[in-house]
């Protein structure tokens, strides 16, 4: 790191109106951490066409006069990305590192790796917020693979880093229309020669929202804060959106006097639980920094080091200590040292103030609105099972030093359905346990706990368990992503086989000891299955019935075509019988014929020598005609013509 860093000059790039408070002060918290970094200007670009130059706004300057040395390090950034741990801090010194280049920070909580060709604003519906559009450039990235042919991380043009001096050769390139930042400033620097790195441990976070094809189709909105009146008690029996509190309103049952104290009315909304060994720090980091660009701040987090070192556990602190102040204040750190992978997350439920707990691993992302699309279905469906859409991204761990990255290899995709099933989930586990979120009464008043004898699945055990009491609340809503690591030391690969199906054994033996409540919602998709079952099996039925009819019509129909096949083989036969009959007796004319024919040949021959003979043209042979060869007699009527001399004794 170097010794000496110059002041830092930040541009913030905010399309339509000042940016909002937090956005801001994000950036103040991020920018006045380390004291070097303390003389910084802070510049707004305002709205309308950008002429040449860098459009200042209402300071109706460009960069050239803005009298900074050439070698400042800026800051363009989008004003709405919200920076990670120690952002700045490591953009500058990747500058610093180089004569010249361009540092381009990674972008939360999603990744997309390939271009994608929609039109740009795909997806955004009427009346959309106008800066949703801007966020379409986090589509067009760069994949490149470094020598050894890993990946590495995309440039987006969303945050980025380098001297002043090189502001005006990319001026057009930062300030590019929504969609194209990050091919645009690949371009452009390629055209002066100017490197782009990606620094992978850099991050910022987006307000983006995530359609249905896992396309960016909007933006986040801030909207104030405001207080929830939320009931007074927790209990699951005395919350009327609940299974059970709905089993006991039915039959008019009284509650029992309640023996937990009432919640606590200064505590937030959610309790976020991050399970940590401490060996992924920088996953870590993305966990706070996407908490800490969340549009609703009524939640608190539990960081819970299981089975750590010390060193370990203060790697940890190092890292909390980094995120802003308000989240700081709204983290806490426990130590966790029985072994299982329920152990953490059992002692940091009971350790939960939030009215929801929601598990989230150190190794995944989420949305910006995560905390508020939870806490909007809990106002209409207070004491149930809070359950969001997670997708799916392929990620492969690059190493960073000791600590490793996780860095996307493929777009991110919808595995998983959009509605919850219990149903569903007796047989198999369809919501990843970022996406469920527990009303406090589930653990605080009913007592239930993950099972920690489970090596895996705990998660879909627990969700069946509190499901089949409570009941839960779908919320159409896209919060989080999943990272799916395709090899590393995942808990796919740290348990056997074996072990995952025993487990699954487990989960399904106890599903079918169990009694189950099921909500109006899941008994009126079950009576639509059984009724469409019925349909199904109905028509099935009438198919089957005229099937059958065909096929009986068929048989008899091949009876017939096999009856008259037989009584054509029959004819066939007799035909070739008669053929073979015929063929003999014209062979008995044939052999005839041609004996009949030779014989009269050998007449002929005879008739012909013997005339010869008479006439005195050939010499009698001793051996009579009648007694030669056909051949023999051929020759004699052939030879050359004699003058036979005859005595007076031989004429008569």
């Amino acid at each position: 790191m170097p010794n000496l860093v110059p002041p830092v000059l930040l541009l913030l790039l905010h399309r339509e109106g000042p940016p909002q408070q937090r956005h801001t002060e994000a950036w103040h918290d991020a920018l006045s951490r380390d004291s070097v970094l303390a003389d910084v200007r802070h510049v707004w670009l305002g709205d309308g066409p950008v002429p040449a130059g860098i459009d200042l706004g209402s300071l109706g300057a460009a960069v050239p006069v803005l009298d900074v040395p050439d070698d400042t390090v800026t800051l363009v950034v989008e004003a709405v990305a919200v920076p990670g741990p120690h952002v700045v801090q490591r953009m500058v010194d990747a500058v610093l590192e180089r004569p010249r280049c361009v540092v381009d920070a990674r972008v939360l909580p999603v990744e997309l790796t390939r271009t994608d060709p929609r039109p740009r604003g795909y997806g955004l519906e009427e009346g959309a917020d106008p800066r949703a559009d801007l966020l379409d450039e986090v589509r067009h990235v760069w994949e490149p693979r470094n020598a050894d042919g890993e990946p590495q991380a995309r440039v987006t043009g969303v945050c980025c880093a380098l001297r002043a001096g090189d502001l005006a050769a990319l001026e057009d390139a930062l300030l590019a229309p929504p969609g194209e930042a990050g091919t645009t400033l690949l371009a452009a620097a390629g055209e002066v020669d100017l490197p782009v790195v990606a620094s992978a441990t850099a991050a910022v976070s987006l307000p983006i929202r995530l359609g249905w094809d896992v396309g960016i189709e909007g933006s986040v909105t801030f909207p104030p804060g405001r207080p929830e009146a939320w009931s007074g008690s927790t209990h699951p029996a005395d919350l009327p959106a609940t299974s059970l509190g709905a089993l006991a309103r039915q039959f008019s049952l009284r509650p029992a006097e309640r023996t937990t104290a009432d919640p606590d009315p200064d505590a937030p909304f959610l309790t976020i639980v991050t399970r940590t060994q401490g060996r992924r720090l920088l996953c870590l980091e993305d966990v706070l920094t996407c908490l800490a660009g969340q549009s609703d701040r009524d939640f608190e987090l539990l960081v819970m080091c299981h089975r750590t070192t010390s060193e370990e556990q203060a790697a940890v602190e190092d890292v909390v200590a980094s995120a802003p102040a308000w989240l700081r204040d709204a983290v806490r750190v426990l130590r966790v040292e029985r072994p299982g992978r329920a152990a953490p997350l059992n002692d940091g439920f009971t350790a939960a103030r939030g009215r929801y707990v929601v598990a989230l691993d150190d190794d995944d992302t989420v949305l910006a609105h995560y905390v508020s699309a939870f806490k909007a279905a809990a106002t209409r469906h207070d004491g149930r099972l809070l359950r969001t859409v997670a997708v799916r991204q392929d990620v492969v761990p690059v190493a960073d030093g000791d600590d490793v990255l996780a860095i996307s290899v493929a777009d991110p995709y919808r595995e998983w359905p959009l509605d919850f099933s219990l149903v569903d989930h007796l047989s198999d586990n369809y919501s990843p346990i970022m996406t469920v979120a527990f009303p406090r009464g589930a653990v605080h008043d009913l007592g239930l706990r993950f099972d920690e004898t489970l090596h895996a699945n705990e998660d879909w055990e627990y969700v069946v368990r509190c499901a089949a009491v409570l009941g839960v609340a779908s919320v159409r809503e896209i919060t989080s992503v999943y990272r799916w690591w395709l090899h590393t030391a995942s808990s796919r690969d740290v348990h056997t086989e074996d072990e995952w199906d025993e487990a699954r054994a487990r989960i399904q033996a106890a599903v079918v000891d169990s009694v189950l409540l099921l909500q109006p919602e899941e008994t009126r998709r079950l009576v639509a299955t059984l009724q469409r079952s019925r349909r199904e099996v109905a028509a099935a039925h009438e198919l089957a019935q005229a099937t059958a009819t065909a096929q009986h019509e068929t048989n008899v129909e091949m009876t017939k075509v096999a009856e008259a096949y037989q009584a054509a083989v029959a004819k066939r036969l007799a035909v070739d019988a008669r053929l073979a009959e015929t063929r003999d007796e014209l062979a008995t004319t044939r052999d005839q014929l041609r004996r009949r024919t030779q014989k009269l040949r050998r007449l002929e021959l005879v008739q012909d020598v013997q005339e010869r003979i008479d006439a005195g043209t050939l010499e009698r042979p001793e051996k009579p005609l009648t007694d030669m060869t056909t051949e023999r007699l051929k020759r004699l009527a052939e030879a050359p013509a004699v003058v036979v001399r005859r005595s007076l004794l031989g004429r008569r």
